[in-house]
């Protein structure tokens, strides 16, 4: 578990990096740069990347934007970490990270699935938080209609219905929220080997 948390440690501050430069740099090539090196943590045959970039011309009011959305971002959070061993794909880690904007970076916002397919440790799957039932897979008491009761939903990548069993846990900051505290409690209840 080590290296992907080291790994998912480095990703956060390339993307943070990254993030910052389309807000604040004018030089296009040294923004594309950073954006390649985020995209590089990310399995791209499963069709995921971050997402991170801007055209190569902007007006001016729009890059006065783009500085304002960065004068509000924080690099986020890893929360906790889990490890799983599955048959079919190997150690898998599940990462559950926060939003990353002042404000909005003590809470889920994003987990992300972990796993080396033959290229080395890579990001395969990102999931956002349902923010209809708040990660809990419950709405009114019933199954929650929008994640279907997983308290995700798909964002992109390889989809992962059964994660293998469980064979550690990291924990590193608990979220604010009492609900997702709750669920961050209870995650990685290790099963016997």
């Amino acid at each position: 578990m080590e290296n992907a948390v080291a790994f998912v440690n480095a990703f956060l501050a390339d993307e943070f990096a990254a993030q910052k430069s389309v807000s604040f740099e004018r030089n296009y090539d040294l923004v594309t740069d950073k954006v390649r090196k985020v995209d590089a943590y990310f399995r791209l045959a499963s069709g995921i990347s971050s997402g991170i970039g801007r055209p190569k011309f902007l007006p001016e009011t729009m890059l006065n934007r783009l500085r304002n959305q960065g004068d509000r971002m924080e690099q986020r959070r890893l929360f906790v970490m889990v490890q799983h061993e599955q048959p079919d794909m190997g150690r898998l880690f599940r990462c559950v990270l926060s939003g990353g904007t002042i404000g909005a970076n003590d809470n889920f916002a994003e987990s992300l699935w972990l796993g080396n397919l033959g290229d080395g440790l890579q990001i395969l799957t990102r999931l956002a938080v349902c923010v209809t039932c708040n990660s809990t897979g419950l709405h009114r008491g019933e199954k929650c209609p929008d994640c279907g009761a997983s308290g995700w939903l798909h964002r992109g990548g390889v989809r992962i219905p059964d994660p293998g069993r469980l064979s550690e846990v990291g924990r590193f900051i608990a979220p604010v929220d009492p609900v997702q505290k709750e669920i961050y409690d209870a995650m990685g209840e290790v099963a016997p080997s």
